[in-house]
């Protein structure tokens, strides 16, 4: 059974931060960088709200960073757990930045998806999309 995967589930989730409010605030208080780890300031920046950050899954939390004049870009910060999370609900932000280490099995499905390996889905193009991007993120 072919199952389409609906569209609006794939579109970035909603910018709900005033950027032009945020960037009056932080010039007008000498502040260069926001940074959302609580639930709802992490929602309010990015609109990144799975599971693994409201239940605590975790005790790493994912981060939204908010540069002042958006210069460099806005990141969010989160573990690769969440990466199938952002192939069917992607935030606004231009950048994703992935934490992990390569021996957990969420690793070792992300590399198994880029290689081709398993039960092909919809998914699989922008989960091997998502895992390309954060190797060249990490440290070596």
């Amino acid at each position: 059974m072919n199952k389409e995967i609906d569209s609006a589930a794939l579109s970035p989730s909603p910018m709900l931060v005033d950027l032009d409010r945020a960037n009056d605030t932080m010039r007008r208080h000498g502040i260069d960088l926001l940074v959302g780890s609580r639930d709802s300031n992490l929602y309010y920046l990015s609109g990144h709200a799975p599971d693994s950050v409201l239940n605590h899954f975790f005790d790493t939390w994912s981060a939204a960073l908010l540069p002042h004049n958006q210069d460099p870009p806005p990141c969010l910060i989160t573990s690769e757990y969440d990466v199938a999370y952002l192939a069917t609900h992607p935030t606004w932000m231009p950048e994703v930045r992935l934490f992990g280490s390569e021996w957990s099995s969420a690793a070792g499905l992300l590399k198994k998806i880029s290689d081709g390996e398993g039960v092909h889905t919809e998914l699989r193009p922008r989960l091997a999309r998502i895992y390309q991007q954060s190797l060249s993120t990490r440290e070596a």
